[in-house]
């Protein structure tokens, strides 16, 4: 497992429920969000699918690293 960056995202200060981290769109974009990438399985993304629910949705981002990744996003109201 090795460091990456999310670029141009930044963690919101609204909370879901009350208490799980939500990512956005930075408007400043020298923000970055610093974290661990993993190679998960087709099956793996479906059941993570399930789990987040119908409140979020899963985008294919660039990394810093040059890799892409899926992260989750809250749906906008």
């Amino acid at each position: 497992m090795d460091n990456d960056q999310l670029p141009g995202y930044e963690l919101s200060s609204t909370r879901a429920y009350g208490q799980y981290l939500v990512i956005q769109k930075a408007f400043n974009k020298d923000k970055c969000i610093e974290g661990v990438a993993l190679e998960v399985s087709t099956q793996d993304l479906k059941q993570a699918d399930t789990y987040e629910g119908p409140e979020y949705k899963r985008i294919l981002v660039n990394l810093k690293s040059g890799k892409e990744a899926w992260v989750y996003v809250a749906k906008q109201p």
